[in-house]
């Protein structure tokens, strides 16, 4: 079903139509930064031994580090053998660290978590351009969904 506007309106967004025409629009060439959110999203299996990685890249472009948070959803253990799906349930305790130089150290410990978290803001520990990894490790076995949403400024 059709909108039908009146004349005012219909007239009003000719004018900003032209407006856009004559400064060129949104477009790379008429802003000098623009913001930047990109969302990562990984789900694995983790243990005391095995710990699940999370790699990911700050831009060389980035002009300003605007917020990186941390979302992740403690699941029960799954494995797929041969025969069907096996799934257990255990009560993990879960902590998360970061390394800022791509896993050659680590920093302190972020937290300790016994349950699902959402919008850990860990924008300080990765405020510098280059490679980076989220490490979570486990008491015992477990799956884990983890999302990281990062908001940066970066040069056209």
């Amino acid at each position: 079903m059709a909108i039908e506007l009146s004349k005012e309106s219909q007239l009003l967004l000719e004018i900003q139509r032209l407006s856009n025409v004559i400064s060129g629009g949104l477009t790379r060439r008429n802003i000098k930064e623009y913001r930047n959110t990109y969302v990562i999203n990984i789900q694995d299996s983790l243990d005391a031994t095995y710990p699940t990685l999370i790699p990911f890249n700050i831009l060389s472009d980035m002009t300003n580090m605007v917020s990186v948070k941390v979302s992740f959803w403690i699941l029960p253990y799954r494995a797929y053998p041969a025969a069907g799906i096996y799934q257990e349930t255990n009560s993990p305790s879960i902590r998360f660290s970061v390394s800022r130089d791509n896993g050659l150290t680590y920093g302190n410990i972020v937290g300790t978590y016994t349950e699902s978290k959402s919008n850990i803001e860990i924008t300080s520990l990765v405020d510098t351009i280059g490679s980076k990894i989220i490490k979570f490790e486990s008491t015992v076995r477990a799956r884990i969904a983890v999302q990281v949403e990062i908001k940066l400024d970066v040069l056209k």
